[in-house]
């Protein structure tokens, strides 16, 4: 067992419920890391994006969610951003939750459903131990390999 207190602070504070305007930031920033054109999209009226991912042809939807209801969010973001017709049809889903190979499946038929793609979905752990993974993530998708010759990718289960 780890004694620093800092650490011991660290883990306590990341056993409580996670509050979806905080992870909403985390979620931009260290996504950000990885994608500098990713820009935060915070409070409403914010055409279904939690996050907004600039391309020559408009920006396409970060999409966060903290609670167990992750394709309800998506679609719900999904529908209004796709009302709002700017942008590629495409979005990046970024979680709390460990999503099951059930649930994925889901999310990628309704995206199919709305003429969506995801172009990724990531995991934001919500332990302590996860958090190195985070960091060889970001560094997989700026194209470091951390050194070992194999990408990193934050574990979905």
């Amino acid at each position: 067992m780890n004694t620093d207190p800092l650490y011991l602070k660290i883990e306590e504070a990341l056993k409580r419920p996670l509050e979806g305007n905080r992870f909403q930031a985390c979620a931009v920033a260290i996504l950000g890391k990885a994608h500098p054109n990713l820009a935060p999209m915070p409070g409403g009226d914010d055409a279904g994006m939690d996050g907004a991912f600039g391309t020559p042809s408009g920006p396409f939807p970060l999409v966060c969610t903290v609670t167990s209801k992750v394709l309800g969010n998506f679609r719900k973001n999904m529908l209004t951003h796709l009302a709002k017709g700017a942008g590629p049809k495409c979005a990046i889903v970024a979680t709390s939750q460990r999503l099951s190979n059930r649930k994925k499946r889901n999310l990628h038929a309704e995206a199919e459903k709305l003429g969506v793609t995801i172009e990724d979905h990531e995991i934001i752990p919500a332990n302590l131990d996860s958090i190195g993974k985070i960091t060889r993530f970001v560094q997989h998708k700026k194209g470091d390999t951390g050194g070992d010759g194999e990408p990193s990718r934050v574990s979905d289960h």
